[in-house]
């Protein structure tokens, strides 16, 4: 997708798939490696006050009670989180600190970019780099996209909001098959992603894990041609 293409210091390994939720268009290639900090942090060494202090668990279960309750929205929100709402929006399903999502607001102003991110005291530091960077069209919310995403799209579309993208990047693996069904990227997310997203939207996805690339691959490829 060229509107994410631009001159980065990340290294190349892992494994990349972009689909516009049409098994047939799905390929692969080299994908970056998203660093816990922006490119603009790395190059000028500028975090936000206690940005180093965060000290959360690297791996929640999604499942738990903790992350069951709905994300309430209010009717505003849109317009308070961005100043202008109606720009074509990407979406970032596990945005962890916003790192990416920062890097690609401040490089594509003429776009807003939502991150989602399970933790919430992971979400207050993305909005405080957001604050520090003085970066308006990116935003964050604390939200377990299993349980929050339609809620969510549907807010957006009533609001005719054009959602250009979905991406998920280097989701948890839950590698122990006991905890796979703790993925982000199961059959009813795909389906709800197909279901509600308009024709020619597409959904990049990526891992540096062989393995869950294709699981997550595989759910996609279920859907009818």
């Amino acid at each position: 997708m060229t509107m994410f293409s631009s001159p980065s210091p990340w290294s190349t390994y892992g494994t990349r798939v972009i689909a516009p939720y049409c098994p047939s268009k799905l390929y692969m290639s080299d994908s970056p490696v998203i660093n816990s900090l922006s490119q603009e942090e790395t190059k000028t060494g500028s975090l936000p006050p206690g940005a180093l202090r965060l000290k959360v668990r690297q791996h929640v279960n999604p499942l738990s009670s903790t992350y069951q309750k709905p994300l309430e929205l209010s009717s505003t929100w849109l317009k308070d989180a961005y100043p202008d709402p109606k720009l074509p929006l990407v979406l970032d399903i596990g945005c962890a600190k916003g790192s990416w999502v920062l890097d690609m607001a401040a490089q594509h102003s003429h776009m807003n970019f939502l991150g989602l991110e399970i933790r919430r005291p992971v979400v207050e530091l993305c909005m405080r780099r957001k604050q520090h960077r003085k970066i308006a069209n990116a935003h964050f919310l604390p939200s377990n996209a299993n349980v929050d995403l339609e809620t969510l799209l549907q807010s957006l579309h009533s609001q005719h909001v054009d959602i250009q993208c979905v991406t998920i990047q280097f989701p948890d693996p839950h590698f122990k098959l006991k905890h796979r069904k703790r993925r982000v990227v199961n059959e009813q997310l795909v389906n709800l992603l197909a279901k509600k997203l308009v024709p020619g939207c597409k959904v990049f996805f990526q891992t540096d894990i062989e393995e869950l690339a294709y699981d997550m691959w595989g759910h996609f490829a279920q859907l009818p041609q």
